[in-house]
């Protein structure tokens, strides 16, 4: 159960993705789950869809999801939906989760007062601050919410994963101004989904 003194993974995606990528969402889940962690991601379609499938189909009692959206709302013969919720929410998925018992924050970024780009921002924050042990996160050229978050967890001193989707890892956009992207050691977390972590750069002594 989310909570117990495990160690805690964020993880965060794209929300356009293929069939391969999502394979490899729910190989991420399976992996962190089995090294015994628990495990937190956003709301959004695509990789935050998979991976919550897989976590809640392999132990939802250590899943914790943070929507940016309200409560999910089942109404029979017709599909979930709930309040704040977009076109790339995955309502669906966040109800079969908390079905199988997952620890569903609702509003995690704030009321529906906030407009959805505050509210979507304010979440992958929460999503980080739950995180105890580190990240992983698909990172495009262009991503901005896994980036954020890949960002924060890198300020936090916590470990980054990167899995490059659609670029090079020497295109992979920096976290900080001085630290760099590394090849994974052997029997990582890192190697067996083909990802690259984040290297921090070594504080300076003072003589």
């Amino acid at each position: 159960m989310v909570g117990e003194r495990r160690p805690v993974w964020a993880f965060g995606g794209p929300r356009r993705i293929g069939p391969a990528e999502a394979r490899l969402a729910a190989r991420a889940a399976r992996l962190l789950l089995d090294r015994g962690a628990e495990v937190v991601c956003g709301c959004a379609t695509g990789a935050d869809a998979a991976f919550m499938a897989a976590a809640s189909d392999i132990d939802a009692e250590r899943l914790q999801v943070c929507t940016a959206f309200g409560p999910v709302r089942a109404t029979p013969g017709v599909a979930p939906a709930a309040p704040g919720a977009c076109g790339h929410s995955a309502v669906r998925a966040v109800q079969l989760a908390a079905a199988a018992g997952a620890v569903v924050q609702p509003w995690a970024g704030g009321g529906p007062a906030l407009p959805l780009a505050a509210r979507l921002a304010r979440r992958t924050r929460v999503v980080a601050r739950a995180s105890t042990a580190g990240a992983v996160v698909w990172l495009r050229p262009r991503s901005r919410g896994s980036l954020l978050l890949a960002r924060a967890i890198a300020a936090r001193g916590l470990e980054v994963v990167a899995v490059p989707l659609g670029c090079l890892p020497a295109d992979l956009p920096p976290l900080d101004g001085a630290g760099s992207w590394r090849p994974p050691r052997s029997g990582s977390l890192a190697m067996e989904l083909g990802g690259w972590c984040w290297a921090p750069a070594q504080r300076r002594l003072r003589v």
